[in-house]
């Protein structure tokens, strides 16, 4: 296989280099508004895509939706083809309500889990940076332990 076929783990990816071919993994990736009609053709949900010459930037912000330093970014030139890969791991990375209750989970990066909501406050306007935010607070339930 020649060198600019071959493919490479998402969390091998760097940003020096603008011409990726990736598989596989759960990564941050963004385009511009001008493409989201274009990616949402190209990427249907559930269906495995190679995606070639993407734009490989660092992550940036307080929080971080994956564990890696760097995120893809969709470009005009990022093509879209059909996958020979099929895994069927969800890649959620849940955390529990204990690793959250404990403190152990991971502060830098943003988590997912699951719950069910049993509150759910006004929508309130609030000051962040002298900006108007925003904000429901809310509350959910760890429906493993049906408490």
């Amino acid at each position: 296989m020649s060198a600019n076929k071959r493919f490479h783990l998402i969390s091998d990816l760097k940003p020096f280099k603008d011409a990726w071919r990736v598989q596989g993994a759960k990564d941050h990736c963004s385009c511009k508004r001008t493409l989201i009609k274009r990616v949402q053709r190209n990427l249907p949900l559930g269906k495995w895509r190679v995606i070639q010459n993407t734009k490989i930037s660092g992550t940036s912000g307080k929080y971080k939706p994956t564990k890696l330093g760097y995120k893809m970014n969709i470009t005009d030139d990022t093509v879209f083809t059909d996958s020979d890969l099929t895994d069927d791991s969800s890649f959620l990375s849940l955390a529990s309500y204990e690793e959250i209750l404990n403190g152990s989970a991971d502060t830098k990066c943003l988590i997912d889990i699951i719950g069910q909501a049993i509150d759910i406050g006004e929508v309130q306007i609030i000051q962040v940076h002298n900006e108007d935010r925003k904000r429901i607070l809310f509350r959910i339930r760890d429906n493993m332990y049906r408490s």
